[in-house]
């Protein structure tokens, strides 16, 4: 009926009873009349009933009253139920309170009363079919078929309905393998998001009101229906605990905790550890011999330190996190279901890496996608492949997980890696093989650009020097030992000056250690470790110490030299044994310890001279003569060395020349003149091959090598005639600025030291360079005395062997013109003698 027509038919019936009610109308015509329309028009008696109850609710006198009685009374015989009139109008005694309570109950009955459905308890049977039937369906089988089982089973056993769908998600949750199939039945069944979320708030609160581990299949489950956008993810994540502050709090927590782990993993307590006085070495799993110190063996040691901080790290067991924290439980179910911007969308209401930090699953996760998405670039620019891992992809087939289907065909589509890697940090190294993709294509994009076969721009260039800043560098801290991971990322940063290394390497120390809780964990254990393997030191001990301390320096390399070089600075009899221990360091770790080096002999809160008696501090000394005898026996790059010399001496800080000292005299056997004897001083006075001869003083003993290496260093960065003019201006700044503040006879000695020094570096030049490049490379002597301001003795020790080499050519080029005019006038003479 039309809303026009509904209106007519309400006002004509309103005419009608008012007209009974005003005695226009007598009851038995008005009944007649509408009993007319009801037979024409069934909704009649439904709009009737409106009708009365907007005229009982009038008020009206006695006589009124008696005509309405009559006329309700005539109605109730055929138009409209007496039960339903009783219960709407007062004039019958609707609100008598008996009356109301048979209305309550008819109306309960009839719009509350739930249909009576068999529970699990009461049907087994019924129950037991659905259950065989979900748990053994088929991929070929339709899943309308499907569906049509389970209608056929609810209405055969009276099952309930809801508890039917409840178990089609269980059996989803049991088997996610068959996902493909439970999607296709919910599906089928036309259920609404609003409806499949009910199911999942509920089980989610019931396991936050019980106080119990929320299983991680749950996750899965709730992941799964999320991306086939069967339900809500906003919807579902207000119902999960904990709250936005609860996060927070828990996220300061870690990190406070952290900091209590590494400060206690840094003492290690061995005496609950019973000691084996017969026990050598131990035997690895490998076959090599493990080290083990005075009867126990290093394992034990490790496992102690394991248990001291498994006690600390108490409720922070990511077990237990996944099972409390359902929001990181979901997030982390997500990313392992490729589901990136979802997860993000969860991530960014968190703390900055909180679920990367709670949930290592959640950063082995995005480590895949990264993985995945770089895999097809990888293999067209590296010709190096790796091990594929087949057994992940295949257990991630099984638990029903989609592929991350994202991938970079260019350096200019790494926008998607950038943004993986700066939710992940350096927990990609979890994944050994992402974390040496990353490096390998790292190497390769700066090779190509320093070849310029691909025109990057700064920005590209600079976001992949950040990646290497902040994912790479100390992802190498999370890599447990990974000594070809270290190489790797030394093939990649030595393309790099020393100054951008050592600025990798400060932040990789200070800045990315202290961000990263895992990283200070780690810290704090290799610290403690380092301390135990140092206390056993000796040079008995070395190759087995030497090897523990390899692997130690693979994971936190500035560490573990902090305290060697804090060690070696106090006790100077451990120089030697630990320069030996270090045989076994990467040439990444032997690159950061001369960082270490330098910043020890750079840090502004130690004096290079004694304040007691004025003489050079003993943490120099012992330096100096660790530098010497590390770049002997090492292959290190010494540019960086040999810029510090040459800026301590620009700054006029003459103690640091004991540094220049001790590395003539390690690598290239030159030793101060003050220890040369008559007869060596005789001997200089010979020729080259006997100056050579007669070069070193002492027990000094020529090492090649290492020779080769410094004479390539100083040419190669031109510091011949820098560092030559420096030594040569410091006894100057010596006698009239630093004697002001040193007492008489440091000054004089540091003086000699000076002199003694530029006898050294010449005599080194003088011997690995040829008089010819000597003198072109060394300014003339009125410009060392003008423009350098160079004291006349010195200017004239270092112009010297120029003269020489110009006298020898003056003499060179007289003697043959001599021989040329001798043999013209031997020519004369015999065209002379002919002619006769």
């Amino acid at each position: 009926m039309s809303t026009d027509a509904s209106a007519g038919l309400l006002n004509s019936l309103l005419d009608t009873c008012e007209g009974v009610v005003k005695g226009r109308i007598t009851p038995a015509d008005a009944y007649k009349k509408i009993d007319d329309a009801n037979e024409k028009d069934s909704s009649v008696s439904s709009v009737l009933v409106d009708v009365l109850a907007i005229i009982d609710a009038d008020e009206k006198d006695e006589t009124e009253k008696k005509l309405f009685l009559d006329l309700l009374k005539l109605l109730m015989k055929d138009v409209v139920p007496e039960d339903c009139l009783r219960a709407e109008l007062e004039a019958l005694d609707a609100n008598v309170q008996a009356n109301r309570m048979q209305i309550i109950r008819t109306k309960t009955k009839l719009f509350f009363k739930q249909s009576k459905f068999n529970l699990l308890r009461e049907e087994t049977e019924g129950y037991s079919k659905l259950v065989t039937e979900l748990l053994s369906v088929d991929d070929s089988l339709n899943a309308a078929v499907i569906s049509q089982r389970m209608l056929s089973l609810i209405g055969t056993f009276s099952l309930d309905p809801n508890r039917a769908i409840d178990i089609l998600l269980e059996a989803f949750e049991r088997c996610p393998s068959r996902r493909a199939t439970y999607v296709a039945i919910l599906k089928e069944m036309q259920t609404t998001a609003e409806y499949l979320q009910t199911f999942i708030i509920f089980k989610f609160t019931l396991y936050q009101t019980d106080k119990s581990e929320t299983p991680f299949s749950l996750y899965r489950l709730t992941a799964a229906l999320i991306e086939e956008g069967l339900i809500d993810m906003d919807h579902i994540v207000k119902f999960l605990t904990p709250t936005s502050s609860d996060l927070m709090e828990s996220h300061k927590a870690r990190a406070a905790l952290a900091s209590i782990r590494s400060k206690k993993a840094e003492t290690i307590l061995t005496s609950s550890v019973a000691v084996d006085p017969h026990k050598h070495a131990s035997v690895g799993a490998d076959g090599q011999e493990l080290a083990t110190i005075t009867g126990i063996s290093f394992s034990a040691v490790m496992g102690v330190q394991e248990a001291e901080d498994a006690k600390l790290r108490g409720g922070d067991d990511e077990a237990k996190v996944l099972g409390c924290n359902q929001k990181v439980g979901l997030a982390t179910a997500l990313l392992e279901d490729g589901e990136w911007e979802r997860a993000k969308k969860m991530m960014e209401c968190m703390p900055e890496f909180y679920l990367v930090q709670a949930s290592r699953h959640a950063a082995g996760a995005i480590a895949d996608m990264v993985d995945a998405t770089v895999d097809g670039l990888f293999h067209i620019k590296c010709a190096q492949g790796l091990y594929e891992d087949s057994e992940r992809r295949t257990k991630a087939g099984e638990e029903g997980r989609r592929k991350w289907d994202r991938t970079v065909s260019s350096w200019d589509d790494f926008d998607i890696v950038f943004e993986l890697l700066a939710a992940v940090g350096p927990r990609v190294a979890y994944r050994s093989k992402t974390m040496t993709k990353l490096v390998r294509l790292c190497n390769v994009f700066f090779e190509e650009r320093a070849a310029g076969a691909y025109g990057t721009g700064p920005e590209i260039a600079g976001r992949m020097m950040d990646l290497i800043d902040e994912i790479l560098l100390p992802g190498l801290s999370l890599s447990e030992s990974n000594v070809a991971l270290s190489e790797e990322i030394w093939t990649l940063i030595s393309q790099f000056s020393y100054e951008q290394r050592y600025r990798l390497y400060g932040r990789w120390k200070t800045i990315h250690t202290t961000k990263h809780p895992e990283l200070t964990i780690e810290r704090g254990k290799t610290i403690g470790r380092t301390k135990y393997v140092i206390k056993r030191l000796s040079k008995d001990t070395v190759k087995m110490m030497g090897r523990i301390l390899g692997k130690l320096a693979h994971t936190h390399p500035s560490f573990v030299f902090d305290y060697l070089l804090g060690q070696v600075q106090t006790f100077d009899n451990l120089i030697h044994p630990v320069v030996d221990a270090l045989r076994f360091l990467t040439n990444l770790e032997l690159d950061v310890l001369l960082f270490c080096v330098l910043e020890q002999l750079a840090s502004p809160s130690k004096e290079s001279l004694k304040a007691s008696d004025g003489t050079t501090s003993n943490w120099l000394t012992s330096l100096a003569t660790m530098v010497g005898a590390l770049l002997k026996k090492y292959t290190i790059e010494l540019t960086g060395m040999l810029e510090y010399v040459s800026m301590q001496l620009r700054n006029n800080k003459s103690s640091d020349l004991l540094i220049l000292n001790e590395m003539l005299h390690a690598m290239a056997g030159i030793e101060k003149a003050t220890q040369a004897t008559q007869e060596h001083i005789e001997a200089l006075s010979g020729g080259e091959l006997l100056r050579q001869e007669a070069g070193s003083y002492g027990s000094a003993i020529r090492n090649k090598k290492s020779l080769l290496r410094l004479r390539d260093a100083i040419l190669k960065d031109d510091l011949a005639v820098g560092l030559s003019i420096l030594v040569a201006q410091q006894r100057d700044s010596i006698l009239y600025e630093g004697s002001k503040e040193m007492p008489l006879k440091l000054t004089g000695e540091m003086a000699d030291q000076c002199r003694d020094t530029l006898v050294q570096f010449s005599s080194f030049l003088l011997e690995n360079m040829k008089l010819e490049e000597y003198a072109r490379k060394m300014p003339p002597i009125d410009v060392l005395l003008s423009d350098y301001s160079l004291p006349v003795d010195a200017a004239f020790f270092l112009a010297r062997p120029a003269f020489r080499f110009e006298v020898q050519q003056a003499f060179d080029k007289s003697k043959r013109a001599m021989r040329a005019r001798e043999r013209e006038m031997e020519q004369a003479r015999k065209e002379e003698e002919g002619g006769r």
